[in-house]
């Protein structure tokens, strides 16, 4: 950069584009420093960044688990956007979606579900309601819907959304496997687990047909099998695909982010339904610890704290930081919403099965 020191239009642009290669590396605090220095640079120029590195700063936020950060710049971007182009172009479908995807992270679903479905509309309206990047908007909105607490409705857009990509691709395409996984969810949701363990297996075989046996989403297809195996009350077969897809995963994910942290905890309830609580506590400590503590997803959190309380009782740890930890997990989980009150009441329900708290000590006065 010393070299572009006299030209700092030409030295934002290298910025610029040196932060999204970080992002493409799962580096976002690194790619969060090269957009600011592109902004600082732009307005040494003269005049603010374009968008573009405003968005990519958004971005970067966002992966980094800035949340709150995020949901500000994207706030910022969108109204750019509005201004440059009016309310009604596809050119904002973008940022209306990452904005939701932010909001969703925090509890917003609400707010989250609005934007998704202003997006829905107008591509739907620019493109037509059967066009293929509609069909991926229908599954992100089922997905909204979901952590709202809706799922019979989220299944109804995913099977729009399904039908449009088997349409556009066929059946081997990663696209479609990828609405079908999510369906699962759905299914679960509904209380269709035989239904969504199926269909799981059915991703996971098309995932390895279209490429191979390794990656991002054939360890997070397996993470997702071992979930809906655990909730169907099958620990046991579930155990050989938690394992494998954490271990797939982990090395391609930086040790800060926060999707490391919610694979361990869904590896670690794995573990626990099938009476290995010693071997998850390492993970969820670990986890838990890594979480940052200024702006991350609290309900993820909630997750990993309510999962170690469990593993400390199973395994005659610390019972009173147990119970306060999922007493934080359950509190949190209550400010939620719809999409979280399964888990919440699951805490719950946890609590008020435990032994009741030994009295503590009276104290004893000193003789006078």
């Amino acid at each position: 950069m010393e070299r572009l020191a006299g030209d700092p239009e030409r030295a934002a642009r290298v910025a610029h584009y040196r932060g999204l290669i970080a992002l493409r590396a799962g580096d976002p605090e690194g790619g969060r420093g090269w957009f600011e220095r592109a902004i600082a640079l732009h307005r040494e120029a003269g005049h603010e960044a374009h968008v573009v590195v405003l968005e990519g700063l958004a971005l970067a936020l966002g992966e980094a688990g800035r949340h709150t950060e995020a949901i500000e710049q994207f706030t910022r971007v969108l109204a750019l956007r509005r201004e440059q182009f009016g309310p009604d172009h596809p050119d904002l479908v973008d940022t209306l979606t990452n904005l939701a995807a932010e909001l969703v992270d925090l509890g917003r679903e609400e707010e989250a579900l609005a934007h998704m479905q202003a997006a829905v509309d107008l591509h739907a309206a620019a493109y037509g309601p059967d066009h293929h990047e509609v069909g991926l908007l229908y599954y992100d909105l089922g997905e909204v819907l979901r952590t709202l607490g809706r799922p019979d409705e989220g299944l109804a857009h995913n099977s729009h959304a399904l039908a449009i990509a088997r349409r556009v691709h066929g059946d081997e395409h990663s696209d479609v496997a990828l609405v079908r996984e999510y369906r699962a969810g759905l299914l679960l949701d509904l209380g269709r687990h035989d239904e969504a363990i199926a269909l799981l297996r059915e991703v996971l075989a098309s995932y390895r047909r279209t490429g191979g046996d390794t990656g991002a989403l054939i360890a997070h297809c397996r993470l997702s099998l071992a979930d809906a195996l655990r909730r169907a009350g099958r620990p046991d077969e579930a155990l050989a695909h938690a394992r494998e897809g954490l271990a797939q995963l982990e090395p391609l994910l930086p040790a800060s982010s926060a999707l490391r942290g919610y694979a361990r905890t869904a590896v670690a309830r794995v573990l626990i339904a099938a009476g290995h609580a010693s071997e998850a506590l390492p993970a969820l400590e670990e986890s838990l610890a890594s979480y940052p503590a200024d702006d991350t997803n609290p309900y993820q959190r909630a997750l990993t704290q309510a999962t170690l309380a469990q593993a400390l009782f199973a395994t005659d740890g610390d019972r009173v930081r147990a119970r306060e930890l999922a007493r934080t997990a359950r509190d949190t989980l209550a400010r939620g919403g719809a999409g979280w009150a399964s888990e919440h009441d699951t805490i719950d329900r946890w609590l008020a099965a435990l032994p009741p708290e030994s009295p503590s000590p009276r104290s004893i006065a000193a003789p006078k």
